[in-house]
């Protein structure tokens, strides 16, 4: 948004420079200029530091990559018994018949 304040002066800078009122023309146009500059600066700062603790937050919370692999080698090995599942059948019949009373 401050970048769009400053193309905005740089065109009032260029297009309107002879009907402004300000006193020392250029020299105001460049003050403002600076001024706006450095606190985009400083928020770019604050944004730089912002945006690397939630990264680091992300990251702490993953996985390491051996950590995902074992991970996926014992959920392919577990997936297809849980499908097959003995138990899995018992559940079904213990609905029906609860409903069915």
């Amino acid at each position: 948004m401050l970048n769009n304040v400053i193309l905005f002066f740089k065109h009032v800078e260029s297009s309107f420079l002879k009907q402004s009122k300000l006193k020392k023309k250029k020299k105001d146009f460049l003050t403002l200029h600076y001024e706006l500059k450095r606190i985009v600066s400083d928020v770019q700062k604050k944004l730089v530091v912002h945006r690397q603790k939630v990264l680091r937050h992300k990251t702490d919370n993953q996985l390491t990559a051996s950590q995902e692999k074992n991970f996926m080698v014992i959920a392919k090995k577990k997936i297809p018994d849980l499908m097959t599942c003995p138990a899995m059948g018992e559940r079904k019949k213990n609905m029906a018949s609860s409903s069915a009373t």
